[in-house]
């Protein structure tokens, strides 16, 4: 599945519910047709992004960053699991611009 259209600089909230509501409708598809052919223990499904966005609001949406959020979805992974963390002090040394943090 390619989903795209996640580019809002401006509009962000109106667009976002839409394309989530778009993304939920997919994969809860997908996952229902898994689990009905017996094969969801076997499935693993995980979402890729070429770049992120900023934590603050810039008066109408969201600007580039340098990471994203990212999902993996599967029968046999363990619910509600974090795999990396968020900088401990936002506004730290290691920003370039406010909420964008340096890899």
């Amino acid at each position: 599945m390619q989903h795209s259209g996640f580019d809002t600089h401006s509009d962000a909230g109106g667009i976002l519910d839409e394309k989530m509501e778009e993304f939920n409708a997919c994969v809860g598809a997908f996952v229902a047709e898994m689990k009905r052919t017996g094969t969801w223990e076997q499935v693993t499904v995980v979402t890729l992004s070429d770049f992120g966005r900023t934590l603050t609001w810039n008066g109408r949406g969201t600007d580039h960053a340098w990471a994203g959020h990212q999902m993996a979805l599967g029968g046999a992974l363990k619910s509600g699991q974090a795999s990396a963390s968020a900088p401990r002090e936002f506004g730290s040394g290691t920003f370039a611009k406010p909420s964008r943090n340096l890899p």
